[in-house]
């Protein structure tokens, strides 16, 4: 075997060796890049888990999930892995980019050498060996500091970057829903389905958020506007709380940041109001503040993964290296519920723009179900953001053919 980077693993001090045959895996990647993936729905992952909830069925359907994803992973991977190498400007030869090709290498090669799950005893080895790989992945983000670094050296940096984030990203979610759900069905938790929640309250789901963003917010600036949730707060849908959670994480700290820099810590703040809707098609969240808005010609440029307000973001910082390797920063948006905000131990943030990425990242958590994130903004008043979630789940996941 031939040593990898040495990288830390999923935020924890201890320094992992990752051994793969690069040999191997170098032969092996093409072939699997040419097998197509299977697009799944959020339906289909809740009505599976639900008959793999039966005790006399459990078993045989997590081989049948297992063997699913021996094939589907490596397929994913390997697609992601060779469209990293045709990276432009240099960029796979960044430390950023060779550690993340190196962790889907050694994912791909723990996956494919490893037995097809077709026995009780070989799905529970299967486990075990996908619980590494998701920990090894857990912290995602070195491809979009590449990018942004290349960004401020290079200017014109060409639009094909900003999509293949976007891609890579939505490829990225997609390899860590599947197996996220996977896992947690071994665990299973009164109304949940995996990570799916049968019974979602939008309304609950935001009021935590917003108790964590004003945390956060008077821990920078003092004070923090009131959240209002409004609308139907009684409702109850089938969602992935996980990636509800991280968007309004990313819209409701940007409200709170807009809102306390327009009118100051000496003035009384108007409050941001969440109102949520259902119709026969869609769950719709709206987040609305009165932080002054921002031109409508500027729009775009909240959607790139090139764009900051920081004066200096934290990735970019004299200890930002540190910070990587340890993990800390912007969280997985498929940890745990009640660490999905914020890394423990992580360090005090000195600015709500130290983050980087929430606007285009949470419009790839939108997007992946087929949901939409949308903003409108009023130049001299405020922003109104819409979350659209499908209700129904039938949609399949947003796989873009030429990445995956």
């Amino acid at each position: 075997p031939t040593a990898g980077l040495r990288l830390f693993s999923g935020g924890r001090p201890e320094l992992q060796q990752l051994e793969f045959d690069a040999r191997f895996v170098s032969q092996e990647l093409p072939v699997w890049a040419k097998m197509k993936p299977s697009p799944i729905s959020r339906k289909q992952l809740f009505d599976f888990g639900r008959s793999a909830n039966c005790p006399d069925q459990f078993q045989n359907k997590m081989i049948e999930a297992a063997c699913f994803l021996h094939t589907e992973l490596p397929v994913r991977m390997a697609r992601l892995t060779l469209q990293l190498d045709a990276l432009p400007h240099g960029l796979p030869m960044t430390p950023e980019v060779q550690a993340v090709r190196e962790c889907y290498s050694a994912s791909f090669y723990d996956l494919v050498s490893t037995p097809r799950p077709q026995t009780p005893e070989l799905e529970k080895q299967f486990l075990a060996i996908l619980k590494n790989v998701y920990a090894r992945h857990t912290f995602g983000n070195g491809l979009a500091y590449a990018v942004q670094k290349l960004h401020q050296q290079e200017e014109g940096i060409d639009l094909q970057l900003q999509s293949f984030l976007n891609k890579f990203y939505t490829a990225r979610l997609g390899i860590r829903i599947l197996s996220a759900q996977y896992e947690e069905l071994h665990t299973p938790r009164e109304g949940w389905v995996g990570i799916i929640e049968e019974r979602c309250s939008p309304a609950k789901h935001a009021q935590e958020v917003g108790q964590a963003v004003t945390s956060l917010c008077k821990g920078v600036y003092g004070v923090a506007p009131a959240i209002e949730v409004v609308g139907v707060t009684d409702g109850h849908f089938t969602l992935v709380p996980r990636l509800l959670r991280r968007i309004l994480f990313a819209l409701l700290k940007n409200s709170a940041r807009a809102t306390v820099e327009r009118y100051g810590v000496d003035r009384p703040l108007p409050r941001i109001v969440v109102a949520i809707s259902s119709g026969d098609e869609d769950v719709t969240v709206k987040v609305s503040d009165e932080g002054g808005g921002i031109p409508w010609s500027a729009l775009s440029q909240l959607w790139s993964w090139y764009y900051t307000t920081a004066k200096q973001p934290v990735w970019f910082s004299p200890d930002a290296e540190q910070q990587r390797m340890t993990g800390h920063g912007l969280s997985d948006c498929t940890r745990p519920e009640a660490a999905d905000l914020f890394p423990l131990n992580a360090p005090k943030p000195k600015s709500l723009a130290e983050y980087g990425f929430g606007l285009p990242m949470s419009r790839v958590f939108a997007r992946y179900f087929s949901g939409e994130l949308t903003l409108i903004p009023m130049e001299g008043y405020g922003t109104d953001a819409y979350l659209y979630s499908h209700r129904l789940g039938d949609c399949d996941e947003l796989l873009s053919e030429d990445t995956l």
